[in-house]
């Protein structure tokens, strides 16, 4: 993502604040957002869900023949960090601007209205909208199929009360993304994967247009809506 792109989302993100301030009167601390020591911590725990899911794509592929692992040697540290260091800032600002529209906002205000099932099912088909509008590359229907990445996030939200996680989660996942596919980038890291084009596998550099992590991701949502069922009856029985 080049430096304007950040700056367009960094410009919808602050816009999306002040709309919340003028219309709804809310502070930019009730979106989600919490820097705090729990909020870090929520951060560290979807950061760590999300390097899962992309390990998970990673053997998946290894496992399947259509990938394999390459090693570049300890000598490729440097280049590694700073990769990951680029892909996470490059990022950031359209990871805040999405998560505080989908889960910050339109999910908050469907919760308000409606049940935590029907909720997360209207803020994912928007979210998912939303992303093939912006997506040109191979395999659409797998990578809009692997959006349902977006009620994970949704239920991750409903069950912690914060944006926290799934920031964590989403800013992972894209900069595992990145050094799992660092040739795409001119770069090559310390591991890396080397995978042709194919439906399992997806297209070089992009995890969602594959079917790899379609299977991640229902094992994933598996997960995350059994605790989330869990969550839901403990709170009413209080």
């Amino acid at each position: 993502m080049d430096i304007k792109e950040m700056c367009i989302y960094a410009a919808f993100f602050g816009t999306l604040l002040v709309f919340r301030r003028v219309v709804h009167k809310q502070s930019p601390s009730t979106l989600g957002f919490m820097p705090s020591s729990e909020g870090w911590k929520l951060f560290g725990s979807g950061a760590f869900a999300g390097l899962i899911y992309a390990a998970g794509y990673f053997l998946a592929v290894v496992a399947s023949g259509k990938g394999r692992v390459i090693f570049s040697g300890i000598s490729s540290a440097a280049p590694t960090l700073r990769l990951a260091l680029v892909v996470f800032l490059g990022h950031l600002p359209e990871l805040l601007f999405g998560e505080a529209l989908f889960r910050g906002y339109v999910l908050e205000r469907l919760s308000l209205r409606l049940k935590p099932t029907a909720s997360v099912a209207i803020t994912s088909a928007l979210y998912t909208t939303y992303s093939l509008l912006l997506y040109s590359g191979e395999y659409p229907w797998i990578y809009g199929l692997n959006c349902l990445l977006s009620a994970i996030l949704c239920l991750m939200v409903l069950v912690n009360g914060s944006l926290m996680p799934v920031l964590g989660k989403e800013a992972a996942f894209i900069t595992a993304q990145a050094l799992l596919s660092g040739t795409e980038y001119g770069v090559e890291p310390i591991v890396y994967l080397s995978a042709g084009k194919s439906i399992f596998s997806g297209a070089p550099a992009n995890m969602k247009s594959g079917l790899a992590l379609t299977a991640v991701l229902l094992l994933g949502l598996l997960y995350e809506a059994k605790h989330a069922v869990h969550h839901f009856k403990e709170t009413r029985a209080v």
